[in-house]
This record gives structure tokens, sequence and C-alpha cells, in this order.
């Protein structure tokens, strides 16, 4: 069968793609997406074919490579993948589900922050209903674990979920209601780490089904992505509890000035020094608020892809901990957005704000439900009929596990983004006869 070479040219590096076609292409610089066509050829030379494009191109596309990778990529054919999600061509997936029809290959190539949040997208559409599935069961499991913990407070320790029952029962002797506290508050913190693993594993299934397809080395299955999430439970304790414990040593250097700070404006107003020490009090609010919120904000960006290294890269929990804060370090080009943090910041920002906006959404019905019966707000009497609280919950948690991938599919993304950049992936698969 005849073929023809296209050079896709970026503002990165150009690019070689084989083509069956009768004809010789070649893109204008800069713009991948458009194409000039050349001189017919019915049986060309291939190995002169790629010569001549490099060396017209490369008097063109002037950029100084990382050492180890080549200016010049070129990507064979065989083994083109068929679930390569068509960018900006607004042609639809086909066939079963988690799997799309056969289309142009994507490139992979250093991604700005609008193509990450594109090809992210992209990939969600075209294959929402397999992650959907791959989604649901994890989402359910949350959604019964802090049932289970609402359940428990509203019979054992009511004054949790009423803050005008709590405010009651704080004017009281603790020896009174501290007993109870404790095993509730036990209570809560387990189910909440647990909460947080079925989270990391859920990334991890949602990604043995994502970087496969995204990088053109095969598209597994739901069964063999929720496999490899079972497979990697061992090492994913492991990298849990590593996670847990730096970010308790982080935690206490970011939380200790306001605790020391409030410590010390109670200790003022139990002296009688009561103006002074709510002052100092207030003070040591403030600042454990704000150390609270840079705690949150660390643990995003610092382990923002350990599902992913868990899910794809060899090694146990430790090597799988120091990868992560390897991967979401350092700086990739020039300014704010060179750094990886502040590209980190910018796109979950964006994110973020997305799912915030679609969650409330999601909402309403339950807060349609609450507020017809009156069961809105701090301090209500009223209380919704079970009954229909309990659909609209579910309702909320199937739509959940629509939108929720979206989020690891961004994460997968930027994963593929920082090795292409840093480690030349692209190249590394391109050498094992995979496409890139």
């Amino acid at each position: 069968m005849p073929h023809s070479w296209l050079v896709g040219v970026n503002t990165q590096r150009p690019v070689l793609v084989q083509q069956p076609d009768v004809q010789v292409r070649e893109s204008h610089v800069g713009t991948p997406e458009h194409e000039v066509a050349l001189t017919p050829m019915r049986k060309p030379n291939v190995e002169a074919a790629k010569a001549r494009r490099v060396e017209a191109f490369m008097g063109e596309t002037k950029r100084s490579a990382p050492a180890g990778r080549a200016e010049t990529d070129i990507v064979p054919s065989r083994n083109r993948p068929t679930w390569a999600s068509p960018l900006r061509e607004g042609v639809r997936p086909r066939g079963s589900v988690g799997y799309a029809a056969p289309s142009r290959m994507l490139v992979l190539r250093p991604l700005s922050l609008g193509e990450i949040v594109d090809r992210s997208a992209t990939f969600w559409r075209s294959h929402w209903r397999a992650l959907f599935q791959l989604f649901l069961g994890f989402q359910l499991a949350q959604y019964v674990l802090f049932k289970a913990v609402e359940v428990t407070l509203a019979a054992r320790f009511p004054a949790a979920l009423d803050p005008t029952k709590a405010l009651e029962l704080m004017q009281q002797d603790p020896a009174v209601w501290g007993p109870s506290l404790v095993p509730v508050a036990a209570l809560f913190v387990a189910v909440s780490l647990v909460n947080l693993l079925v989270g990391q594993m859920s990334g991890v299934a949602l990604t043995g089904f994502v970087f496969p397809r995204l990088v053109g080395e095969g598209a597994p299955t739901v069964g063999a992505a929720l496999r490899l999430a079972l497979g990697k439970l061992g090492p994913g304790l492991g990298l849990f509890a590593l996670t847990l414990g730096w970010t308790a040593l982080v935690g206490v250097a970011f939380l200790l000035p306001g605790g020391a700070t409030l410590a010390g404006g109670l200790l003022l107003t139990s002296r009688g020094n009561t103006a002074a020490g709510a002052v100092v009090a207030l003070v040591g609010l403030g600042l454990t608020a704000g150390g609270l919120l840079v705690l949150v904000l660390w643990f995003l960006l610092r382990f923002v892809l350990t599902s992913q290294v868990l899910a794809i890269e060899p090694g146990g929990a430790l090597a799988a901990f120091l990868r992560t804060g390897a991967l979401s370090s350092g700086r990739v080009g020039p300014g704010f957005g060179g750094l990886v943090k502040g590209r980190l910041t910018l796109l979950l920002s964006l994110i973020f704000a997305i799912l915030l906006v679609l969650g409330f959404l999601t909402s309403l019905p339950e807060l349609v439900v609450k507020g017809v019966y009156g069961a809105l707000g701090p301090g209500s009497t009223q209380s919704a009929p079970e009954l229909l609280v309990v659909p609209a919950q579910l309702l909320q948690v199937v739509v959940g596990a629509v939108l929720a991938p979206l989020y690891v599919v961004f994460q997968v993304v930027f994963y593929v983004d920082m090795r292409v950049r840093r480690e030349g992936l692209d190249l590394e698969l391109s050498g094992r006869g995979a496409p890139a």
C-alpha cells in the first residue's frame, strides 16, 4: 500500500507521522491543524522523504532540546491507537462503552495550560460512560460510610449535627459530655481516613483506564482497571500511611504559631485579663485558620499525582512517595506559569471551580426536599423524611460519579505532560514501538 508522510510541526519540535495516503502533506510552522498539499508521490522513498522533511523544517524550527532528546520524532503508523480522541475535529466516539472509533493519532508534546484542560475535557466526554462505571462503586462506598456516620451521630451525639445544641452543651461541665465525644470523634476520624483511602484507590483504577489510552498503549477494560487497583492495594496502604505521617509533621509546622497564640490568649483570659486575652485569642484563631488553609493547599499540590504514580510506575510505597514530590515540584518554564506548583494552582483552581458549580447543581434536589420540610439551616427543629432525602442524595451520588472523573483525567493528562517535558516520555514510547 503506497504511503506518504505527514509532518506535524508545533512550537516545540517537528513530528513525522506516517499516513496511508498517496500525497505528501506539510503542515504550516506553528499550526499543526492546517496542512498545505505538496506534489503527489505514488511510490515514495520513505527514508528519503523523511530526510527531506527534516532538513526542510530544521532550518525553520530552531529549538534547544534537553540532553538526550532529539528535535525530530518519527512516529510510525503501526499500532496506531484506535482510542485516540480527535481533538478539535468534532468527531464523537462510537462503539462499545469505553472505546472510541479509530481516528487521527494524538501526538504527545508539551502542552499549554489551556490545552491540558481541553484534552482532559475532550477525553472525559469521549469516555464518560466507562468512567462512570468505574467511579460509581467508589462513590457509593463513600456515601454509605458518611451516611453511617450521620446516623450514628444522630443517635449517640446529636449536638455534632446541631450547632444550637452544641453551644448549649459547651456551657455545661465538660465532664458530662466529654466521655461521649471521644468515641464519636474517633469514628469520624476513622471514616474520614477510609474515605481518603477509597478516593486514592479510585484514582488508581481510573488512571489504569485513562493512561494507556492517552499514550496509545492499549485500551484496558473496566474490569482490568479494577483489578489493577486491587493489585495496588498493598503499596497503596503504605503510601497512604506515608502521606498521613508527612502531612501530620508539616501540619504541626503550619498550625503551631496559631495554636500557641490561641493558647496564650486563653491563658490571659483565665488570669483575669479578659480584654487582652480575647484579642490574642482572636489573632490565634486567625493564624490557625490561615495555617489550616495553607496546609490544605500544600496537601493538594504535594500529593496531586499520588494515584497516577502508584498506578503507572513500578516500585514500592516509599518510591511512589518520593516520586510524587519530584513530579509536583521544580520549574518547566519562565514566570509563575513555569513553576510546576504555579501551573497546578491555576489548573486546580479552574477544575475545582467547575466541579464546585456542578456539585451545587447536583445538590439542589436534596436542598429542595429539606427546604419544603423546613429542615434547612442550623438549629432547625424540623427534619425531612429519609424516604425522600435518601433518593435525592443517591441522585447526587450518581451525577457526581459522572462528573468527578474529570478531575482524575486532568491529573493523568498533567502527569503525562510533566513526563513528556522532563523525561521524554514520547520518545521512550516511540523507542518501544508504541505510537507517541
